[in-house]
């Protein structure tokens, strides 16, 4: 499956068909997961930056991402933020996410939101349990029936 058919669900992260959601897309160059994101007005939590809420989701799925992008099906148990900057509202974003380590049940992953300054405004740090195999197999009818 290519990004295009990852995506045609209603994940509030990445899928297309959610008007509310965020539509993350990501590339995969060498080792790590990249996207951008420009904030609207209707993420905002104090006014003019975007919530640390969203901030987390957005990590969470590029994290997600390092692994779904070659069909590893993963469940996030543990995150962790670091906000050091806030996001302002339409600024342009980059995201990265890379993974740290890996054995057969439990991969680590760390990710950032990267200001237009070239500054980091959000790192992140996350475990993630790979699904039982039943379980990819309905995440994947989902996806093929919606």
């Amino acid at each position: 499956m290519n990004n295009f058919e990852l995506q045609q669900h209603n994940c509030f992260g990445c899928g297309l068909k959610n008007d509310i959601g965020l539509k993350l897309n990501f590339t995969k160059k060498n080792d790590l997961i990249v996207g951008s994101f420009i904030a609207h007005r209707d993420y905002e939590g104090f006014p003019n930056i975007l919530h640390g809420g969203i901030q987390s989701a957005i990590l969470d799925e590029a994290m997600n991402w390092l692994f779904f992008i070659d069909q590893i099906f993963v469940v996030t148990t543990k995150i962790e933020l670091k906000f050091r900057r806030p996001i302002p509202i339409n600024e342009s974003v980059i995201i990265k996410a890379e993974q740290i380590k890996e054995n057969k049940k439990l991969y680590t992953a760390k990710g950032q939101i990267i200001l237009e300054s070239g500054a980091i405004a959000t790192e992140s740090y996350g475990e993630f349990y790979v699904m039982k195999e039943s379980d990819k197999h309905k995440v994947i009818e989902h996806f093929n029936n919606n």
